[in-house]
């Protein structure tokens, strides 16, 4: 079947299944579950504004636990007078505590205050519940709302320890809230009684009002039980969802309790005005905007599913390819005719480029070990010439040889190159995955370089911790160093810097970076850098020209090890390296 066709029933399919669907959804959200979507969302007013109350509560308690050490000195409280110039003076616990803050002595009597209250120094408050709860476990305490002695208003008190370094009992800092002008409950922006929604919050212990959506210049007493529903409600911490008749209009109401303080706040919703809208509109809109927004959606997924996933599939592939990396996978053959041939064919183009790459590695293995034997006769008989084993040479035939010895070890050096890069290619090569010390492996690397550079062209830097160690191969680390030190010995500039620094990467990960302060990999070059024989440019004579093969060499080997290699640019070129830490 066509994909066209295909498409056409599946949009028509889809646009009678949702029509369907969305018509017995709606009817069982709208009679069945509307009342608990509605209850949720009341509810979860209430969470938010019991965790904004925690937050300030919270807040207020660290500012005075953060106050408290500058009370001391010398591991005891400071005078009175000092102790009040400090509590006058601008800070974060003034700031919260607008309407006081109080320092009292380990037996709870008030010796230093920031604002006057008339006979409140030297009265002990040990028999105030809440200092009791804090005198047995000393620890803060946040009081229940208490009515002032002197201003009978509505307070909220707030206690931390003050203790010496040693750890000794010196005495105690207090904060006042005034709830009269500085609720702890942030009102509702929305004039009370808007659209029908009661909000109270109460104190069930001292039966008192805390927040009726307006100012409490006065304790406000709740009424006697069964004369107001909601608040009797409220009271019994009736469940959220529960319906309650208050003067003849029917309520859903959500109640969430606040154990710090132990208050209980409720929200009630007019069941008629939370019902109406949604039993008049909700079906016709649901239905209208779903069929269409789903439908629409429906085909847009049904075509970007079906026609950017396989080709997405396949141009990673590609660029796979494009990158020289060996590609394995095969791609399903899913979706139309036109992309099952599309699919077959890149599959066709994947197997035989890996029998390419196979018949190449092959050669390249086998022309590598024929041509190591000679090379290694012939490079030793030049050593033996060069020497004078078998007699002193002239001038000339000393540069010869020279030259020629030079020109072994290079091909010597490419072809066991290109041996590693092949058995690593292949899964031939076998690491000894072990504990491995980063920085003995990082200096012994610098030690041998530096013989092949002048000390006044070149310095070396090494940063890094003694304990640094990570689970790899030591002789695949000294080789990807080995390989790094050398690329930026040859394009660092004449007295230039090259700094090697080991440092903790991502969670679990050491990395090495080895940096120098040349020109950079260039821009045309940042995709090709780790491929095989890939060079940007000769660099200086310092070091022999390598073989291309060395960042290759050295990702492969990072791999095989469970690690990541990269580069930037930053003022030279920085090539890095990450390996996964060994637990000890």
């Amino acid at each position: 079947m066509a994909l066209r066709t295909r498409i056409v029933l599946l949009v028509w399919a889809t646009s009678l299944l949702v029509v369907l669907g969305t018509l017995v959804t709606v009817y069982a959200l709208l009679v069945n579950n509307y009342e608990a979507l509605v209850a949720d969302r009341e509810e979860a007013q209430i969470s938010r504004l019991a965790s904004e109350l925690s937050q300030a509560l919270q807040q207020r308690v660290i500012a005075l636990e953060s106050f408290a050490p500058r009370l001391l000195d010398d591991n005891a409280l400071k005078t009175p007078e000092e102790l009040t110039d400090l509590l006058e003076q601008p800070s974060v616990a003034a700031y919260l505590f607008p309407d006081g803050l109080l320092v009292l002595d380990s037996d709870a009597t008030a010796v230093a205050e920031n604002r006057f209250v008339e006979n409140r120094i030297g009265t002990n408050y040990a028999d105030r519940s809440h200092f009791q709860r804090y005198l047995e476990n000393l620890e803060p305490v946040i009081s229940e709302p208490i009515i002032g002695r002197a201003t009978g208003l509505p307070l909220v008190s707030f206690l931390v320890p003050i203790f010496s370094e040693t750890g000794t009992h010196l005495g105690i800092m207090g904060g006042t809230v005034d709830l009269s002008s500085t609720p702890l409950v942030r009102r509702s922006d929305e004039p009370h009684g808007a659209d029908g929604v009661i909000s109270i919050v109460i104190d069930p212990q001292n039966r008192l009002y805390v927040d009726v959506d307006r100012e409490i210049d006065r304790p406000i007493p709740l009424p006697a039980p069964g004369s107001n529903a909601l608040v009797d409600a409220a009271a019994e911490l009736r469940p959220t969802g529960t319906m309650v008749t208050h003067r003849g209009v029917r309520y859903l109401i959500a109640t969430q309790h606040l154990p710090d303080l132990n208050w209980i706040m409720l929200r009630a919703l007019p069941y008629n005005d939370a019902m109406a809208p949604a039993r008049q509109s909700l079906f016709q809109l649901l239905l209208i905007s779903l069929l269409v927004v789903v439908v629409v959606t429906g085909i847009g997924w049904y075509f970007a599913r079906n026609m950017t996933e396989p080709l997405g599939r396949m141009t990673r592939q590609l660029e796979r390819m494009a990158k020289g990396e060996r590609t394995e996978e095969t791609l399903s053959s899913r979706g139309g005719p036109e992309v099952r041939g599309l699919i077959q064919a890149m599959n066709q183009l994947t197997e035989e480029r890996r029998r390419v790459d196979d018949m190449k590695n092959d050669f390249v293995s086998t022309v590598s070990h024929e041509l190591r034997t000679p090379l290694t006769s012939i490079h030793g008989s030049l050593r033996l010439l060069e020497s004078g084993a078998t007699g002193e040479l002239s001038t000339d035939a000393g540069r010869m040889v020279a030259l020629a010895s030079r020109n072994s070890d290079r091909l010597l050096t490419l072809i066991q190159d290109l041996l590693d890069f092949n058995k690593l290619a292949t899964g031939e090569a076998r690491l000894q995955l072990t504990a491995c010390a980063l920085l003995p492996l990082v200096r012994k690397a610098v030690e041998d370089i530096k013989p092949m550079v002048k000390p006044d062209l070149l310095h070396f830097e090494v940063i890094g911790a003694e304990q640094a160690q990570v689970t790899g191969d030591a002789s695949g680390i000294r080789q990807i160093l080995d390989n790094l030190l050398s690329n930026a010995v040859k394009h660092s500039p004449d007295g230039g810097h090259v700094r090697i620094e080991i440092a903790a990467a991502r969670p679990g990960f050491w990395g090495v970076t080895v940096s120098d302060q040349g020109p950079g990999v260039p821009e045309s070059f940042k995709s090709r850098i780790f491929q095989r024989f890939a060079q940007a440019d000769q660099g200086n004579a310092r070091v022999a020209t390598g073989t291309g093969l060395g960042l290759a060499i050295s990702r492969e080997l990072v791999r095989r090890m469970g690690g990541e290699i990269g580069f930037y640019n930053q003022q030279g070129a920085h090539f890095w390296f990450k390996l996964p830490r060994h637990d000890t």
